[in-house]
């Protein structure tokens, strides 16, 4: 079998790129006696955290229907650095790695994400300059693993599915792109997974 001719590189970012943690902000939740696990799979049962990540509403308004839903008295001040407390440190090694990948490949972001995240992205890990683009749920109104969301990244990053490798740690995510003709590979854990997934692919870095 032929190895795949890749052109363009994807990363999901949550898990693959930088770790998350739910715990701090699973409190708003037993507020209301939601009583859901600290992860992102409870959180996408949260019909708001949803609206939320599809960009039906902005940050303002999420937070409005926040402090209604759970009786609460947020503002953005108190709210952001809780909100943000989910994204943690970078996968160890990963700015090193995307820097010398950069040299050969673009590469992109796909993430099932809201505005409040990205920004705080944007301001405090420097090594998103190594991606050509950051695509997210709520720019593009839909979310992984919906096929929308793999057909707009395609278009946006002018590429060929065949010539996309795109790696995420659920496999729901990766079976959408599949579906997609996109070369998609499972990460569960990125300092034992990715390397292995670049070299099957003979993607030298």
């Amino acid at each position: 079998m032929l190895t795949p001719k890749i052109k363009t590189l994807v990363f999901d970012l949550g898990e693959v790129l930088i770790k998350l943690n739910f715990s701090k902000i699973m409190y708003l939740r037993r507020l209301r006696e939601m009583h859901l696990e600290s992860s992102l799979q409870s959180m996408n049962q949260w019909p708001l955290y949803d609206t939320f990540e599809r960009g039906k509403i902005t940050e303002k308004e999420f937070l409005i229907k926040l402090n209604k839903e759970l009786a609460i008295s947020l503002t953005l001040d108190t709210f952001r650095p809780l909100w943000n407390s989910v994204l943690q440190d970078s996968v160890f090694g990963i700015e090193q790695t995307l820097k010398q990948l950069a040299q050969n490949y673009p590469l992109w972001i796909l993430t099932n994400s809201n505005e409040t995240h990205i920004n705080h992205f944007k301001i405090n890990y420097p090594w998103h300059n190594q991606f050509q683009g950051i695509l997210t749920s709520y720019e593009l109104g839909c979310r992984k693993p919906e096929k929308s969301i793999y057909e707009k990244l395609i278009s946006l990053t002018h590429s060929s599915a065949n010539s996309i490798l795109f790696v995420d740690d659920r496999k729901e995510n990766i079976e959408g792109a599949r579906a997609c003709g996109i070369h998609a590979e499972l990460c569960e854990d990125t300092s034992r997974d990715l390397a292995k997934i670049l070299k099957s692919y003979s993607i030298q870095y």
